[in-house]
């Protein structure tokens, strides 16, 4: 097989004057087993380029804020790994990609401090984020695009529940609604557990104010829960009724905890008392309270 490769002419040299010159016959033997190692190396170089996959980068922080929570938004170009280390106040995710470069807020919210992404060497990062009081947070890795999420809680969620012995539990609820700490405590009786519930005045000897605490220890009780107490005025503030007889009223409308006859229990809203008193010719007065302090023009029903 014949070919032909292209020559350059020397310096001083016009091709015109030599015609054809710039031509000359070349054999299929070393010059083309060169050639061939050439472009296999070139296309091997080529291949190798484009099976390296592209390493993942930082390339944006946003910060925002809402009654709930605080969000931390990395923008990614591509999946990433991390690896998660809280120590206190501190919450550190140290991640398997590099960072376009330093990013640093100081959000204007009372719950954190400040957060830092930085580059750690070329293919690594780290964001650090300091709170102003431990809390709890969680991470999102988002798809479509690429995003890791850090949401910081305000309030802790918690939920504990502890057995106090012959049939009595014990359970603490902390939840978050908008913002506002939300909080239940609850007693469980096991059928059969020798335990009762019964309403009782704080004042323990009288209708009126009283410490809870010291009312729960004076009477031996295992626990105490506020039905309905007593504002400074004297005011009875909360409904508490007990198989069909009221303990406490009050004429505002408020929400309450009710039990049913098949023991259900639901929160039912605007609840009040209302009371009338029948005497001799047909004589109706409204009763306005009910187990507390007399006010000026007050009818209260005494039956504690």
């Amino acid at each position: 097989m014949t070919r032909y490769i292209s020559w350059t002419a020397g310096k001083g040299v016009s091709p015109v004057s030599r015609p054809f010159s710039h031509f000359r016959k070349e054999g299929t033997g070393l010059m083309k087993g060169n050639v061939t190692g050439r472009l296999a190396g070139l296309l091997g170089a080529l291949l190798l380029l484009v099976q390296t996959p592209a390493q993942a980068a930082v390339t944006n922080m946003r910060v925002s804020t809402s009654p709930t929570k605080v969000r931390v938004v990395l923008d990614l170009d591509a999946p990433v790994q991390y690896k998660e280390t809280v120590d206190g106040t501190g919450i550190r995710l140290d991640l398997d990609t590099k960072a376009a470069k330093k990013f640093v807020q100081k959000p204007k919210d009372p719950a954190v401090r400040q957060i830092d992404m930085t580059p750690q060497g070329r293919s690594a990062s780290r964001l650090q984020v300091t709170l102003a009081k431990e809390g709890q947070h969680r991470v999102l890795l988002l798809k479509n695009p690429d995003r890791l999420v850090l949401d910081l809680y305000r309030i802790q969620i918690i939920r504990q529940t502890k057995d106090l012995g012959n049939g009595l539990q014990y359970t603490y609820w902390q939840d978050d609604m908008d913002g506002k700490a939300v909080r239940l405590y609850a007693l469980t009786l096991a059928p059969g557990s020798g335990y009762y519930v019964k309403p009782f005045s704080a004042a323990l000897d009288h209708n009126g104010r009283g410490r809870l605490a010291q009312a729960a220890s004076a009477t031996g009780a295992r626990a105490a829960v506020n039905a309905c107490y007593f504002d400074t005025d004297g005011w009875v503030i909360g409904n508490c009724k007990w198989e069909d007889t009221f303990f406490g009223g009050d004429d505002t409308p408020r929400s309450a905890l009710a039990r049913d006859k098949e023991g259900r229990y639901s929160v039912l809203q605007d609840l009040s008392y209302r009371g009338t008193v029948k005497l001799p010719g047909a004589v109706e007065l409204p009763i306005t309270g009910v187990n507390r302090q007399r006010l000026a023009q007050d009818l209260i029903v005494f039956n504690g």
